[in-house]
């Protein structure tokens, strides 16, 4: 015959304020944010994308997740599609860094170029073009 045997432990926790338990709460949802790797860029904000009607175009915002809301914009949308012809859209970001490359079709001045941004301040400051780069699409 076999017995089992169960041990419970009981665990007495102090109560707590609702403000400590708000914190707790608070302190879960920011470590619950970074563990999913929904933090992509800059330390603390995620690159998040957004098409931009039916033209073809896409563009993006950084934001916050913690705070939830848009921090900044790409200060340009960039063609992904023309008459039906794929464009090339690169960019390249780091989770614990706060330089951003981006390489496009401009929906502005239809060039195709490669910019180097730097976050700051909740900002994004360009840095260097290259321009027209070699390997146009559209040519």
């Amino acid at each position: 015959m076999l017995r089992i045997i169960l041990f419970y432990t009981v665990l007495i926790l102090p109560s707590l304020s609702c403000a400590e338990q708000n914190l707790d709460f608070e302190n879960h949802q920011i470590k619950t944010i970074i563990e999913n790797e929904l933090v992509n860029f800059a330390g603390a904000y995620q690159i998040k994308y957004t098409p931009c009607g039916s033209s073809g175009c896409i563009t993006a915002e950084i934001f916050d997740p913690i705070g939830k809301k848009t921090i900044a914009y790409y200060p340009d949308a960039y063609i992904v599609i023309d008459d039906d012809e794929r464009k090339e859209f690169i960019d390249k970001y780091k989770k614990n860094s706060n330089l951003l490359i981006i390489q496009g079709v401009s929906s502005i001045d239809l060039e195709f170029k490669r910019s180097y941004y730097l976050f700051n301040n909740n900002e994004l400051t360009l840095l260097k073009e290259e321009l027209p780069l070699l390997s146009n699409p559209n040519k």
